[in-house]
């Protein structure tokens, strides 16, 4: 699946990170590091770059954001 993600456009980062993503609810940008065992620099870049294409979102809880997968429809 991440070769599919990275056809259609996404860094291995980002594609790493999507998949992530999407076996949780939602997570953190330090969760989500922790998970992928990327720097969290990495992360957070990766996690705006999938914002601006609409493949996440996120909440903001007790001034922390937590990202989650859009509906991929």
């Amino acid at each position: 699946m991440k070769e599919d993600l990275i056809q259609l456009g996404l860094t291995k980062r980002e594609a790493e990170a999507y998949l992530a993503l999407y076996n949780f609810n939602e997570v953190t940008a330090t969760e989500l590091a922790k998970i992928t065992k990327e720097h969290r620099t990495n992360i957070y870049d990766s996690l705006h770059n999938l914002i601006k294409k609409g493949l996440i979102s996120y909440n903001i809880k007790n001034r922390v954001k937590y990202y989650q997968v859009t509906n991929p429809n």
